[in-house]
């Protein structure tokens, strides 16, 4: 059961008073998401009751615990998910009846707030009584950082979370690229062959299917496909453990300054322009939500930057006090 906690929104509202807010955001290209602002109390998260699918990077976890601890508030929620209910679809297609309380426009996209009343509420509290489980899309590293504060101070009793259901988010891959490595190209595909079918392909294929893992090396391009089936085995966990650590020696749920990660959706202008940043890059295919949730009902995390998962909330666009609830 999911239980929802009112928070006190410092940006960009100027109140002392605690809400819960319906918050949307619409793109450029029409696409919107539509969603709760909430507290979700830390013991909730500390009994698995929000589940997360993501290992963690301690150095990531550590800066973001110290920028509490600095700043004294939440700057961004953290992006929690559910299976779709028809009542809650009603619940925002009702409030969207109305007009928002604050719009902000930003980076080509707007920003509307709803400020909810007290019946309304109690209506999307008593909702989300029906929702037996959340799962993390985006925030790991946050939520890991508010466990830590809670042990520190106990008085902090809650997560702040935007809250979607799975209908609205959109799932991308999260593509390795390689600044620096020692190996050659011909090293590199010598190493591969041992665990994978590796083919020279004319160009980037946007639309991989699982198990096709593409190579660029500046100009070239290499199909990969695992030589044995991996069933139980995600394309990020693949190229971790078989190439990442066995052919490059990188361990990604460690530091790797010769490591970077970018999102699946940037043009190919964007990529060929980056190929000369990089010595090798790694393409995956998108991982659905579904196989997400998945691994984490099966307690299973996956690799770091497993996903990229839109909406992505501005930093400090909505910020909210350490303290939930009434």
């Amino acid at each position: 059961m999911a239980n929802l906690l009112p928070f006190t929104p410092t940006t960009p509202f100027d109140t002392e008073s605690k809400h819960l807010l319906v918050y949307k955001i619409t793109e450029k290209s029409g696409q919107n998401f539509i969603g709760i602002l909430c507290g979700i109390g830390t013991e909730d998260y500390l009994r698995g009751e929000i589940l997360k699918h993501e290992n963690l990077l301690t150095h990531k976890q550590n800066a973001l615990f110290h920028a509490i601890l600095e700043k004294n508030e939440l700057e961004e929620p953290v992006l929690l998910s559910h299976p779709t209910l028809p009542e809650i679809s009603d619940f925002y297609k009702a409030i969207e009846t109305e007009p928002p309380t604050k719009t902000i426009e930003r980076n080509d996209k707007i920003h509307q707030f709803w400020v909810l009343t007290k019946p309304q509420e109690t209506q999307i509290i008593e909702l989300y009584k029906k929702v037996e489980k959340l799962y993390i899309a985006d925030g790991h590293h946050r939520c890991a950082a508010m466990e830590r504060f809670f042990d520190l101070n106990a008085s902090h009793n809650g997560i702040f979370a935007y809250i979607l259901q799975q209908n609205s988010l959109k799932v991308f891959e999260y593509n390795r690229f390689l600044t620096q490595s020692n190996l050659n190209l011909e090293e590199v595909l010598s190493s591969l062959s041992k665990n994978f079918e590796v083919s020279q392909i004319h160009q980037y294929n946007p639309s991989p299917k699982k198990g096709e893992i593409q190579l660029q090396h500046k100009e070239k391009w290499f199909l990969l496909k695992p030589r044995e089936r991996f069933p139980f085995l995600l394309d990020t966990e693949i190229v971790s453990k078989m190439i990442l650590f066995e052919v490059f020696d990188m361990d990604e749920n460690t530091f790797c300054p010769d490591l970077e990660y970018f999102p699946g959706p940037f043009d190919l202008d964007k990529r060929q322009k980056m190929s000369h940043d990089f010595q090798y890059g790694i393409y995956l295919a998108p991982i659905p939500f579904e196989v997400i949730k998945e691994k984490a009902d099966q307690k299973q995390v996956l690799p770091p930057k497993a996903t990229w998962v839109l909406p992505k909330i501005p930093t400090g666009l909505i910020c909210s006090k350490l303290h939930f609830g009434e």
